[in-house]
């Protein structure tokens, strides 16, 4: 027999603590042991010191029964009981929507003043080349407004149609990734300093207050949207014919929510730290660890693609040891950035699928029916799953020709290097998931595969590059040859859902068994 207090080992006759006078017997819990009144044990009648528990000549308690007693007080019914937790979130939301959007028209300004600026600099270039054949009134123009730039950060497309003696309607999604960090920068800072000034008192205030952040921002692009729509009238051949400019107002409005919410939470999450945030929120949000690790996995793997794509760029196409001029450095760093999701995707066995206008007139020359372009890491160049190398030798094409569709597909394969990527960020997501309580194994990976794999299907819509053309056959001959697509680039959505998602499973799984080992 042990003390429950102190841990002492007691004789098994004994009903309290020899050191310390605690009982040794079970007592309720509507009960306590307290000191008695009087000094003077109850056993030998020894003169005891007040703050002694025990007798010091027979080791008796001196600890006494006695019922417990509750002080509870009913509150005062003058007292006025506030809880402002809906009104602090719609005040801090409508702050942080604001600030977000001064700061977002600031950085329109500015932006469209320096591109106006490198636009006319490229003009006036032009214009003194052509010995005065092109009037200088052309320079000191504005080529962008600013709510046209603020609706470029945000990826969202344009269509311009024209409509008078000649319909054509042309539809442009070229996302520009470079310009997706001014609204993230802007957004993730006005939730860091709306939380920094007034912290949450829970997560749930957090995320409301985001989604108050989300729909002013999604209002704010929807107006701009309207702004940025325009109409000309050019004459064309002596006809008048009307250009419109539109923007997807509907677009617009999810674009803002969407990336209002996201931006501004991950600034909040960020003041809160990442394991302050995952340890409170899992107690009401189940699997919460799964949805973390899911998405800042993916946004490790976009990160680090475009850093090895960029650096391999810079040092593989640099013919001299000096430095390389800005405007060589910004076209690489562009390129890098639009290669980065596509080149990610490959990683997960998803090929790229180009297509463009006159495509089946191509195909043609292959005898093979109309089918996208596939590029993988795996298969190289292929035509509806028959390589590319294959059917310009059935054709009859030169050794050059051969010789660089070798290269290229050489070239493929070394990249292909980058597939260990995923394995290693899933991996590492599997075992640091493996640290953390879950109540089911197999459940926790299926949330987080099915998190990664719409993650990666996001990256997929916002990378597609896709520009459409349609009108009269007069104007469409003139400005393209073709009416339809003219060209689309995006990842094989299919092969993306099956290769992210059993992917992510299996290496997760892997990762997890690997601590448990």
């Amino acid at each position: 027999m042990y003390c429950k207090i102190c841990g002492l080992e007691q004789p098994e006759a004994v009903n309290y603590c020899t050191h310390d006078g605690s009982s040794t017997d079970s007592i309720d819990s509507h009960v306590m042991l307290v000191p008695q009144s009087s000094k003077y044990c109850r056993t030998c009648g020894q003169e005891s010191k007040e703050y002694a528990t025990y007798c010091e000549k027979c080791g008796d308690s001196l600890l006494g029964v006695a019922q417990k007693e509750s002080n509870m007080k009913l509150p005062n019914a003058g007292a006025q009981l506030h809880v402002n937790a809906s009104g602090s979130m719609l005040k801090k939301g409508l702050f942080g929507g604001a600030f977000a959007i001064v700061c977002m028209f600031i950085a329109g300004f500015i932006g469209s003043l320096i591109i106006d600026s490198a636009i006319n600099d490229v003009v006036e270039t032009a214009v003194r080349n052509t010995d005065g054949m092109l009037n200088m009134t052309t320079i000191n123009q504005s080529f962008i407004g600013i709510a046209p730039l603020i609706l470029m950060c945000h990826l969202i497309g344009i269509e311009i149609s024209g409509s008078g003696a000649y319909t054509m309607s042309f539809l442009l999604h070229i996302p520009l990734f470079i310009l997706l960090t001014i609204p993230a920068l802007i957004l993730g800072g006005s939730g860091f300093f709306v939380e920094r000034k007034k912290p949450s008192i829970s997560w749930r205030e957090k995320f409301m207050t985001s989604c108050v952040i989300g729909m002013i921002y999604g209002i704010f692009l929807c107006i701009v949207s309207f702004m940025a729509s325009s109409s000309t009238s050019i004459s064309y051949f002596y006809q008048t014919m009307t250009i419109d400019v539109v923007y997807s107002h509907v677009v617009s409005l999810l674009f803002g929510i969407i990336f209002g919410l996201l931006f501004s939470f991950i600034g909040m999450s960020i003041e809160a730290g990442p394991h302050r945030m995952l340890s409170s929120t899992s107690q009401f949000v189940p699997y919460v660890t799964s949805i973390y690790y899911s998405i800042v996995t993916v946004l490790k793997g976009l990160l680090i693609t475009f850093g090895i794509i960029l650096i391999t760029i810079l040092f593989s196409s640099s013919k001299s040891m000096g430095p390389i001029d800005f405007p060589e450095k910004a076209y690489k760093v562009l390129l890098s950035l639009e290669a980065t999701p596509f080149m990610w995707n490959m990683a997960h066995l998803s090929p790229t699928e180009i297509e463009w206008g006159n495509m089946e007139r191509e195909m043609h020359r292959y005898s093979v029916e109309k089918g996208p372009l596939h590029v993988s890491y795996m298969s190289g160049i292929s035509i509806q799953g028959t390589s590319l190398k294959d059917l310009e030798i059935a054709n009859g094409a030169s050794a050059d020709r051969i010789k660089d569709i070798d290269d290229f597909n050489s070239y493929l394969h070394w990249w292909g290097l980058l597939i260990l990527l995923p394995c290693i960020l899933l991996v590492r997501a599997g075992m640091k998931l493996a640290q953390y309580r879950m109540r089911n194994m197999y459940v926790t990976i299926a949330v987080f595969s099915a998190v990664y794999t719409v993650m990666m299907l996001c990256v997929n819509g916002l990378a597609k590059i896709h520009i459409t053309a349609s009108g009269s056959k007069e104007i469409m001959k003139e400005f393209a040859g073709i009416s339809g697509p003219i060209l689309s680039i995006q990842s094989n959505t299919l092969y993306l859902i099956v290769g992210s998602f059993l992917i992510s499973y299996v290496l997760t799984f892997a990762g997890m068994k690997l601590v448990k080992k």
